[in-house]
This record gives C-alpha cells, sequence and structure tokens, in this order.
C-alpha cells in the first residue's frame, strides 16, 4: 500500500480544468502516477487511477496530507501567486525567487539594492517599438513573468523548472538598464499645424558592451548562479530577431535540447501584443 511516499507535482493537466489548482500524485519510492487531486470551489476532490489500492481511504488521506505538503514548496509559492503588476510586486517576487534558487539574504538584498540605483524602474522598454515610456522596462518584464507563469503549466513545458522560469522572466531584459536618454523631440500637432516638443528617448552607449542578450545575462550573473538552460534562455531570448548566420546552429540546438529557451522567446514575444496585454489586463 502506498504511505506517506505521496508527492505532489505541477501538472500538464493543470490548464484543462476550471479550478484554482490541480496537481498530478506520485509514488516518490516509483515515481508512479497514482491519480489526480483538484483543489476547487467545492473542497478537495481525488480523482481515483486505474490502480488497486488495498486502503483508498488511508490513500485519500496520504493525498490530502501530500497536498498540504506541496503548498509549502516553491512551486505552490510561484504557481498560486497573482499576476504581479507594480515595481514593489517586481522586487518581491525576485527575492522570492532568487531565495527559492538558494541565494542568501545578503546576496539578494546586494541586488535589490543595485536594482534600485539604476534606472530599470524609470527606462522605456524601447525608443520607439514597444513600452517606449517612462517604466516600460520594468512593465514589459512583468508582462513577461505572468505570460510565463500562465505557459509553464501547458503540457509542453511541463519539464522546466518554474523557479528558473520566473528568474529568466524576471532578468532577460536588464541589458537595458543605462542605454536610453531622454530630450525633447519635435513633432508636429495635426490638429493645430503647429510644432511641439514632446518627450522621446534616444539609445546612447551602453555601460556594458556585450550585445543584446549578454548584457543581461552578464549583469545576472553577478548576483544570480545560473543554469546552462537559464544561461541559454537568456542568451536567444530574441529568437531569430537577433541571430546572425553563424549562430543560427546554435540557437536552433538551444531551442531544441532546453524547453525554457521556446518559452523565454514565446513570454518575451507575446508580451508586447496588444491583445495579450489586454487579455493581462483583465
Amino acid at each position: 500500500m502506498v504511505h506517506k511516499t505521496l508527492h505532489i507535482t505541477r501538472t500538464h493537466t493543470f490548464s484543462r480544468f476550471q479550478v484554482s489548482e490541480i496537481s498530478t500524485i506520485l509514488d516518490q519510492t516509483t515515481t508512479e502516477h497514482i491519480g489526480e487531486l483538484v483543489e476547487g470551489e467545492d473542497g478537495v476532490v481525488y480523482l481515483e487511477p486505474n490502480l488497486e489500492v488495498e486502503d483508498i481511504q488511508q490513500l485519500q488521506l496520504d493525498v490530502r496530507v501530500a497536498w498540504e505538503d506541496f503548498k509549502g514548496t516553491s512551486e505552490y509559492k510561484l504557481l498560486s501567486c497573482q499576476r504581479i503588476a507594480t515595481r514593489d510586486d517586481y522586487i518581491t517576487t525576485l527575492k522570492t525567487a532568487m531565495s527559492l534558487r538558494g541565494q542568501k539574504e545578503q546576496q539578494i538584498n546586494r541586488c535589490i539594492t543595485w536594482l534600485e540605483g539604476t534606472d530599470f524602474f524609470t527606462a522605456p522598454g524601447s525608443t520607439r517599438y514597444h513600452d517606449s515610456h517612462p517604466g516600460g522596462l520594468y512593465k514589459h518584464s512583468i508582462r513577461t513573468f505572468n505570460i510565463i507563469m500562465e505557459l509553464i503549466k501547458t503540457p509542453i513545458f511541463s519539464s522546466v523548472e518554474i523557479i528558473d522560469a520566473a528568474i529568466v522572466a524576471l532578468v532577460h531584459d536588464w541589458c537595458k538598464i543605462g542605454i536610453y536618454k531622454s530630450y525633447l523631440r519635435n513633432v508636429k500637432n495635426e490638429d493645430t499645424g503647429q510644432w511641439e516638443k514632446v518627450p522621446a528617448y534616444e539609445k546612447v552607449d551602453s555601460p556594458r558592451p556585450f550585445g543584446h542578450t549578454g548584457g543581461s545575462l552578464y549583469v545576472s550573473q553577478q548576483f544570480i548562479k545560473m543554469s546552462m538552460p537559464m544561461a541559454l534562455a537568456i542568451t536567444w531570448h530574441m529568437g531569430r530577431w537577433n541571430v546572425v548566420e553563424g549562430d543560427y546552429n546554435d540557437l536552433t540546438l538551444s531551442n531544441k535540447l532546453y524547453p525554457i529557451v521556446h518559452l523565454l522567446q514565446f513570454a518575451d514575444q507575446l508580451s508586447i501584443t496588444d491583445y495579450c496585454q489586454e487579455y493581462l489586463d483583465e
């Protein structure tokens, strides 16, 4: 009989049910799939699998114990959080993700102090293409994180570590820190025919000339230990938009080997679409 060996994890079936939580139940001793647990508005429901069990009541009790254990895991903490929307949300989520990945408090505080001393929370996301307004950079990062938290529940990305996905989403555009300068641009008012000065942005030389993605990887690794898949996700997050012919095979291989690479690409691209922004604002 399975007893006190149950372990609940995120599963690909998460997004198929209109409930608050759903997780696969595994026997830790064999990793055999033995059923699913759904927690909805009417409480907890155990979906019995096609498996002979001597004591179903004991199994259901073990399931509930395992569910409580799952609520204490890093996956649950990140999956159950609401969509983040503010500067404080960003900082809190980054600190949580770094802590769950094993970063010491001193290192986390050093990272946040550095970040708050930069223009990350006031800089635009670009000069004209997306989020070209004050605060656009961190707001784009927040949307990318929120989208990744949606995509990671799907079957294709079930193998991706949620902590890793959260971190790469939050830091993938740190290369844009310190590279934009505001100025007043002359624009003709179509209604009055008069020329007016309006706020705009232009790029300046980067203090870290590693290129677009290399800058993000360099800066983030000063504070966060990156795995190979995480580093590749940041390196190739622009996908085909920022790759020279000689690097195309490396991009293709990274996408093939590590789902987190494609995951960040999809989330980053979706985050700048109007329909996705409308969805997140609901």
